[in-house]
């Protein structure tokens, strides 16, 4: 391996002569580039939708991923691309969809009563 960046080796492995299975990670490793990420801030209605458009840095995105915060139980869900038919009357969920030149988010609420929260979104290529 070069001798630049950085590496992180397993337990008891020297990282100066570990090779490529015993490393956890490198800079030399192909990742994942972060070209685009966001946090929005949103407060919806009990029964409303609220929608975001988000411009994207090249045309068409290879990776979204999109996280949605949910506050009442703290814990976060990812965004849905296709929305499948919902067995439960009360939800708080994000969708998206993409076009050559943006990233369409829409934010439901049918829980019951008003959301103030947030999303994170990251678009990227292998």
């Amino acid at each position: 391996m070069a001798n630049y960046g950085f590496k992180v080796s397993l337990p008891n492995v020297d990282v100066k002569t570990a090779s490529s299975k015993d490393l956890v990670i490198s800079s030399s490793f192909a990742c994942l580039k972060i070209v685009s990420s966001g946090k929005v801030n949103f407060t919806v209605n009990s029964g409303g939708s609220q929608n975001f458009t988000i411009s994207l840095p090249f045309s068409p995105p290879l990776i979204t991923f999109i996280f949605l915060y949910n506050p009442n139980d703290g814990f976060w869900k990812p965004a849905e691309q296709i929305v499948l038919p919902d067995a439960w009357s009360d939800y708080y969920r994000a969708v998206y969809s993409f076009d050559n030149s943006n990233l369409y988010i829409t934010v439901s609420n049918n829980t019951g009563s008003s959301i103030s929260s947030y999303f994170i979104y990251l678009i990227g290529y292998p």
